[in-house]
């Protein structure tokens, strides 16, 4: 592994640069962020990603990759670092991320991932990120470094927005301070930070600060913010918390509403009684809407035919059927679920009481990114309890108008969290909710919000000296006794797991919440009547970071750099051998078992005849299941030795274990000590011309590729016949000579020649989601389905120029939309020329 340089800095600098460059513009336009406050947020971040901001460390699980073939001969002295739960973001979200980068920097559309499988949509795919604020904003780097800086700039967009909406809503400096650390470091943020829904949890904050502004002040800029954050909300990366921060937005808005004056009068930029503003906020979100319709449209288009979707489908409907108490009738049964209820309440004040997922063992209800992203701190939780304490005085009226309405998002967000008997089914039954596989745990964002609002609102009661001292003392010592119990007691390991499972990590971690709950409980008990002296919150600040830091630090390890682009001798084999010629064909590669996890070959520009994402497409699902472990996995794992099906996905390289044999036709083309290579003889190449085709469009591909294995790479089944064909069900050639050419082979563009002596069949194995249009010497011909989900077309006869393009159906109404989007919002806010000017 190599050495620190000073070329190490980089990152940290571009984020200091990005970081003033946000400071300049609040200061400007908005509200400022104190120079101290300033400070705290980067001593805070050193903390957080020092060692990748200016330690020359990489912010992604690579080392995982070590613990498998052909990266296996890396793990030399190398410790296991990495959090095994991020295995995501080397399969899923980084390859994404680089196939986004490399169209953008070719000047072309992020359309079509043509090395994931058979190809699927790339745009609209939302853990792609395409055009996402954030994200563009590290373009300017490579990948390695652009993880930690788009982690980095997560938490100071959280952090720095959060703070200002508190100030705006009456609170001091520091309980401002202490609520933007408790949400900014909290479990949410922090166990996600590189997974497209920190892109959620890091712009609520600034969702409801600009709503907050447009209300307040109502100028131009304003509404310029809160459509600019809208935007960025819609194009999240995780359609899921996205819709949830707009839906809790708009609820926190309508309370707003209601609360202003029904007459219109006139303000600094317009109207700004109520009907003006709901007009306004509608306007902005039209905008903003407008201008995210490319991704936005072709994500909805593709969405039904993925696997996701279809599985959530079939949950959905075996939810319905069942009786909806079940699993609450029996003794044991309701044992069981309370049991479950509890835990889940329990990692919200002990987040380590089950186990921890990064270090070993988790026996919690379902692992620690999901248990435990409702946790804000003990100190945090303790004051935000505190709201429901009596105070001695009320302070202003008006002060916290939303209090109440944070309360009840906590609620809400509790029994989420809860799931009483009947509640899944209840979900499983709404039109929107229902869509999502993980509502439960999604939904720990708006309460990590909640709780640091309310903390931060009870810190500022105390600085008023409107609390009472015994409050604090009982449920300082109520709260540090279920945290004592919680992992002494309720939170010991069930069988087989050892008696004294993660014993070490547990007794530090109790020691640390229950040190910070003591402290808390002393800087907010141990004091005189009256106002309590300000260094109390400021140490308050101290602790609620520095617990939550020792906390979640471990959660995104630096991995050494080195590991970022590792090419052991059977990748570069690969890479020779599937570029230039063999490139031109559009051939693929594949392994056995978990080798070379799918997707991690998008990094190196191979094709992976493997998926591994959850929007992949169901329907390629079903084609490629005779290949597959399980149909309902996202991870496609190969364990078939040979099969017909190798050919036709045009799969010339096998990456196997070393010293694997394989059966004919496999051909040993390299053995080495990391990994052993098999050659196919003949796969077939993107585009084939078969030799024969059946028409039968009521047969379902499974079952005729169970009838004609044999004949799967000489016969395709067809959806449709030529128009105005008068033949049978089967067509052959009739040997005269027909040839095909592939000219070039762009992700989004095939381009091809053809010798043709008769009408025939044209058949690939790029999957077809209705966004394949076929040109035949630039005119538009038709196309159907081959072999299931494949593109196929039929050729009229002749010398014929191909052009096979991918374009979604929504995307010129989109591109229309996002236009006039962009047109509507230059008429709203360029202000137009002074009098007297040129």
């Amino acid at each position: 592994m190599s050495s620190w340089s000073p070329s190490a800095l980089v990152p940290g600098l571009y984020l200091a640069g990005l970081g003033w460059l946000l400071a300049l513009a609040l200061r400007r336009w908005f509200d400022p962020v104190p120079g101290r406050i300033w400070a705290a947020f980067s001593i805070i971040l050193l903390v957080l990603l020092g060692p990748v901001l200016v330690g020359g460390k990489v912010l992604l699980p690579l080392e995982i990759l070590t613990r498998q073939a052909p990266f296996q001969v890396l793990r030399t002295n190398l410790p296991h670092l990495a959090n095994r739960l991020q295995l995501d973001l080397i399969t899923q979200i980084a390859p994404s991320l680089a196939l986004v980068r490399r169209a953008l920097h070719g000047g072309a559309w992020p359309l079509w991932n043509h090395l994931a499988g058979a190809g699927m949509p790339l745009m609209a795919d939302p853990q792609s990120q395409c055009f996402q604020p954030l994200v563009l904003l590290t373009y300017g780097l490579p990948l390695a470094d652009a993880c930690g800086v788009l982690a980095g700039l997560r938490v100071i967009v959280a952090l720095a927005f959060l703070y200002l909406f508190l100030r705006r809503q009456g609170m001091g400096e520091a309980p401002a301070l202490c609520g933007s650390l408790a949400y900014g470091l909290g479990g949410f943020l922090l166990l996600w930070l590189g997974w497209p829904i920190a892109n959620s949890a890091a712009l609520l904050p600034p969702l409801l600060y600009a709503i907050v502004l447009t209300d307040e002040r109502g100028r131009r800029r304003d509404f310029v913010l809160l459509a600019a954050v809208v935007w960025a909300v819609l194009l999240s990366g995780q359609p899921e918390t996205g819709i949830n921060d707009l839906l809790l937005a708009a609820a926190f808005g309508a309370l707003r509403l209601a609360k202003r004056p029904r007459s219109v009068h006139a303000g600094v930029d317009g109207p700004r009684g109520r009907g003006g503003l709901a007009l306004r906020w509608a306007l902005a979100g039209l905008i903003a809407l407008g201008a995210a319709a490319p991704p936005l449209l072709a994500t909805a288009e593709y969405v039904p035919q993925s696997h996701r979707f279809h599985r959530i489908a079939i949950r959905n409907r075996d939810l319905l059927a069942q009786d909806w108490l079940l699993g609450w009738r029996t003794a044991d049964q309701r044992r069981f679920r309370l049991e479950r209820m509890r835990q889940r309440l329990i990692v919200v004040a002990a987040p380590n009481a089950y186990g921890n997922n990064r270090f070993g063992p988790y026996w919690g209800s379902e692992n620690i990114n999901e248990d435990a992203a409702g946790f804000v701190g003990g100190a945090a939780l303790l004051a935000a309890l505190l709201t429901l304490a009596p105070r001695r005085r009320a302070l202003a009226a008006g002060r916290f108008s939303e209090e109440r309405f944070f309360l009840a998002v906590a609620a809400v967000a509790v029994v989420f969290v809860m799931r009483p008997p009947g509640f899944v089914q209840t979900i499983a039954a709404l039109p929107f909710l229902g869509k999502s596989a993980t509502f439960q745990h999604r939904l720990l964002l708006p309460l990590d919000l909640a709780l640091a609002y309310l903390a931060a609102a009870s810190l500022e009661r105390f600085r008023q000296g409107a609390l009472r001292r015994w409050p604090a003392a009982a449920l300082g010592g109520g709260l540090a006794a279920l945290i004592a119990w919680a992992y002494l007691a309720d939170g010991r390991p069930p069988p087989p797991l050892a008696a004294n499972a993660l014993a070490d990590l547990r007794h530090l971690s109790l020691a640390l919440d229950l040190g910070a709950m003591a402290a808390a409980t002393l800087l907010l008990a141990a004091r005189r009547a009256g106002r309590p002296g300000a260094w109390r919150i400021w140490a308050l600040a101290a602790l609620a970071a520095g617990e939550l830091l020792a906390i979640h630090v471990p959660a995104n390890p630096g991995m050494p750099r080195g590991l970022d682009d590792p090419t052991p001798p059977p990748v570069a084999f690969l890479q020779q051998r599937l570029g230039g010629s063999h490139g031109s064909r559009g051939l693929r590669m594949a392994a056995l078992g978990a080798m070379l996890p799918p997707n991690g070959a998008a990094i190196y520009g191979l094709a992976d005849a493997r998926y591994t994402n959850p929007m992949k497409p169901w329907n390629a699902a079903i084609a490629m299941l005779p290949l597959l472990t399980a149909m309902d996995e996202v991870y496609d794992h190969f364990v078939r030795l040979d099969h017909p099906l190798y050919d036709l996905l045009g799969v010339r390289f096998l990456m196997a274990a070393p010293k694997q044999a394989l059966p004919p036709p496999w051909r040993l083309a390299l053995a080495d000590p990391s990994g052993w290579i098999y050659e196919r003889p003949a796969p077939l190449p993107r585009l084939f011309l078969p030799p024969a085709a059946e028409a039968r469009p009521a047969v379902r591909w499974p079952r005729w590729l169970a009838e004609h294995r044999g004949e799967l790479v000489r016969r395709v089944l067809m959806a449709k016949t030529p128009v105005g064909a008068q033949w049978g069900r089967l067509w052959r050639e009739s040997g005269a000579p027909a040839r095909l050419d592939l000219v070039a082979l762009a992700p989004e563009h095939v381009e091809a020649t053809a010798d043709l002596p008769e009408t025939r069949p044209i058949a690939s194995s790029l999957y077809q989601d209705g966004g394949w249009r076929l040109l035949v010497d630039g005119r538009h011909a038709a196309s159907t389905l081959a072999d299931g989900p494949f593109w196929a077309a039929w050729l009229p006869p002749g010398h014929l120029r191909l052009d096979l393009v991918y374009r979604p159906r929504s995307f010129l109404p989109a591109c229309l939309l996002a236009a006039l989007a962009i047109l509507g919002a230059a008429l709203w806010w360029v202000p137009p020329p002074r009098r007297g000017t040129l």
